[in-house]
């Protein structure tokens, strides 16, 4: 009797062995095993209302699974169901992930940053469309905060004044990042860009921080020639020198918000505009544009020369003629005109 209970005890231990190895080498295969082939790391987003369902769609959709069976049975092993939560965010899918490493990924919020580029903008509207390109803010909800006082104060910022504390750069951000996190991080390296050599050489050519920025923002307009930037820089530095007007064409369509106007016509430099620069002295209340970090620079080491005058180049390359006295750009304006006279001629 002892030998039968003996072989019945080993028979179910040995089952018990068999289903237990074989429930370890399912979950092996089809929790553990790889399940992404792709020849490179592929993006995806997840958003707020978006669930675990919706994510592996996405993801069979792109044919990024070697099996999507074993996605869906390897839901079942974990105790997760299509609505199960997943964290919102920008993820990296790579290639030869096993589905538990998706599972914890998408569960812990591993996310991956996104990087911000932010260049070529002359609103802060543009500002605000920029970052809802990018980033899940939306541009609704970036608008209302720039236009909040209460909230860009404490930062040092005003509407107005905003490109005078961001920069044109590429950063790197969590794409579920709020603006406020985003505007103090932009405001963070902007104290870090202003070291206390640049401090010195903005102190040196008589202008704070916010006024190198505007002022560059304005030579940015000017010319598209690096070489010519240090230049119009130490121009315009002579003319808030001798109190003169800066009478810059750029400021003038910035007062009148039209970027397409290719002539400044006599009608134009009567905008009642504080960035009419042909109407008021001094540097306009804040930059037409979000300035490149090279031009601020520019604006920093300033050329030393007596030019106060400055025309296009006949020649319609782009460039500049500098003047030092008016009958000087007199001449400089007639040629331009005369050139620009035969060119409609033909």
């Amino acid at each position: 009797m002892n030998r039968v209970f003996k072989k019945i005890a080993i028979i179910l231990v040995s089952l018990i062995v068999v289903i237990v190895l074989s429930i370890i080498g399912l979950v092996w295969y089809f929790v553990y095993s790889p399940n992404v082939s792709c020849s490179s790391s592929c993006e995806i987003y997840v958003r707020p209302d978006n669930n675990l369902g919706d994510v592996i769609d996405e993801l069979s959709s792109r044919k990024l699974f070697v099996d999507d069976n074993k996605m869906v049975i390897a839901t079942l092993f974990l105790g997760f169901s299509d609505d199960h939560n997943v964290v919102p965010g920008h993820y990296i899918v790579r290639d030869g992930m096993r589905n538990i490493d998706i599972f914890r990924m998408l569960n812990r919020g591993w996310q991956t940053p996104v990087r911000l580029t932010i260049n070529n903008l002359r609103l802060p509207e543009d500002f605000a469309s920029s970052l809802s390109r990018q980033l899940m803010v939306d541009s609704i909800e970036v608008m209302r905060f720039l236009n909040d006082s209460s909230l860009m104060a404490p930062l040092g910022l005003s509407y107005q004044n905003l490109f005078a504390h961001i920069h044109a750069d590429t950063y790197e951000f969590w794409w579920t990042a709020s603006i406020s996190d985003i505007m103090t991080k932009l405001v963070s390296d902007d104290k870090l860009f202003w070291t206390s050599e640049r401090i010195h050489k903005a102190q040196s050519v008589g202008l704070t921080p916010s006024e190198v920025c505007i002022l560059a923002s304005i030579v940015d307009e000017e010319s598209h020639y690096s070489s010519e930037l240090s230049r119009i820089a130490g121009l315009y530095l002579n003319r808030l020198r001798k109190d003169m007007l800066l009478q810059s064409d750029p400021t003038v369509k910035f007062a009148e918000r039209d970027f397409a106007k290719t002539r400044i016509l006599a009608a134009d430099l009567l905008t009642d505009s504080p960035y009419n620069t042909y109407k008021f002295k001094g540097l306009p209340p804040g930059p037409i544009r979000l300035p490149n970090l090279s031009t601020i620079d520019a604006v920093l080491n300033a050329e030393t020369h007596s030019y106060i005058y400055m025309c296009a180049d006949p020649s319609f390359n782009g460039s500049h003629r500098f003047a030092v006295t008016l009958s000087e750009h007199n001449r400089n304006a007639a040629a331009y005109h005369n050139a620009l006279s035969k060119l409609n001629k033909n």
